[in-house]
């Protein structure tokens, strides 16, 4: 497998679900994120962001980004899991999104708490690129 080859099959598994799905290596990931409900993996997030957030707040910002990830992945886990037990609702839907929004945005918060006003401090330069 060359260069190109590996590309276009890594690209096709991560835009492509059903394809992603169909790879042998993805039947004991699918069986694993079956084993629960698709609305707990998403309710895992909540305490994540939270962990994420503390993690950062201390300075500890490596460990934030593992946190992070690790929410992000039962994301990735909790529409595998609707799929395989088939329970795809627009319930769900909803509480995937909020529940996204509960880990992203403190993460976001403290990331413009902690940079903004160094942002000011360069406003020769971010003042003109906000009017391109």
């Amino acid at each position: 497998m060359n260069a190109s080859e590996f590309c276009e099959y890594w690209w096709k598994v991560a835009t492509n679900q059903e394809f992603q799905e169909q790879q042998p290596w993805m039947k004991p990931i699918m069986w694993f994120f079956g084993l629960l409900p698709p609305n707990v993996w998403t309710l895992m997030r909540v305490p994540g962001g939270v962990i994420t957030f503390w993690f950062m707040y201390k300075g500890l910002y490596i460990p934030a980004l593992f946190s992070f990830l690790l929410s992000v992945l039962t994301d990735w886990a909790d529409g595998k899991s609707a799929r395989k037990r088939k329970q795809v609702t627009i319930n769900g839907g909803v509480l995937d999104g909020t529940v996204d929004k509960l880990l992203v945005h403190p993460a976001t918060g403290y990331l413009i708490w902690k940079f903004l006003p160094q942002c000011y401090s360069h406003w020769k330069v971010i003042i003109p690129v906000l009017f391109l």
